[in-house]
């Protein structure tokens, strides 16, 4: 704001300037053409050369004589005003410059300023999306803490606490998990991670026949969609469902329990599958 102010005062003092060397040089112009009449009619003859005489001589001239005359008496107003308008082009020059210059200086200052923007509306965005992951986080976490507290209380009180298997008509428990007091939930599927692996190994190397346990398939998509979304959870949170196999026991569940293999397919599908 400041460089436009003394930029638009330079640029009427330039004005004034080259207004006054206008009138200055039109001045010396007039002042010459009224002093060569002067110059002519009043300065002192030679003897016997009347006034009269020389209007004759001026007459009488030769077309090359009134050139050269006329060429005397307008070249130097010609070279006056030759003068002023170098004089008034180089400022107008200069002034050209100056407001290149103050052009320049302006856009440089948009340009930082642009800059300042852009960083800032960066920041604010990284912000924003810091803090839309920071609540997907939480959501995440919410409901993984919720998911984990219902499958533990699945696992000690609903359908999942017991596995049965059919030999020869007989039904035996291969898994019993029986609840602690006060243990934790990590704890609480831990125990189950580790005897579904042995009821696993019972079933097929001994070729059984488990019995369907009809919550095990909704379990397992509940588990699978849980480790889905390991991406959006906190990483403690992640810490937490990996230490206790949670993917581990999704697969189990839905290859292992709710399966019936049966002779030769159950090996086969034994063989398919990880042991425990």
């Amino acid at each position: 704001m400041d460089d436009a102010k003394d930029g638009g005062g330079s640029s009427m003092d330039q004005s004034v300037e080259r207004s006054r060397i206008v009138w200055v040089v039109f001045a010396l112009t007039l002042f010459w053409f009224l002093a060569v009449p002067f110059l002519v009619f009043y300065t002192e003859l030679p003897a016997g050369v009347g006034r009269w005489d020389l209007i004759q001589r001026l007459g009488a001239m030769q077309p090359s004589e009134v050139g050269d005359l006329l060429a005397g008496m307008f070249a130097p107003p010609a070279f006056m005003w030759l003068v002023a308008t170098v004089i008034i082009q180089s400022q107008e020059l200069s002034d050209q410059r100056k407001e290149l210059r103050a052009a320049n200086l302006a856009a440089d200052r948009q340009a930082v300023a642009m800059a300042k923007q852009a960083t800032s509306s960066e920041a604010q965005t990284r912000l924003l999306l810091e803090q839309a992951n920071q609540q997907r986080a939480d959501r995440s976490d919410a409901q993984a803490n919720g998911t984990i507290t219902a499958f533990a209380n699945e696992i000690r009180y609903g359908g999942l606490n017991t596995l049965t298997v059919v030999d020869d008509d007989e039904y035996t428990d291969i898994l019993a998990f029986t609840a602690v007091p006060n243990e934790s939930e990590e704890s609480c599927i831990a125990r189950f991670r580790d005897q579904l692996r042995e009821a696993q190994h019972e079933i097929f190397h001994h070729h059984l026949q488990a019995v369907p346990v009809y919550s095990a398939r909704r379990w397992s998509n509940i588990l699978n969609n849980l480790v889905a979304d390991f991406e959006m959870m906190s990483p403690g949170t992640v810490q937490r469902l990996e230490a206790v196999g949670i993917e581990e026991i999704a697969g189990a569940l839905r290859h292992w329990i709710f399966q019936k293999p049966t002779g030769d397919e159950g090996s086969e599908e034994g063989s398919e599958c990880p042991s425990g």
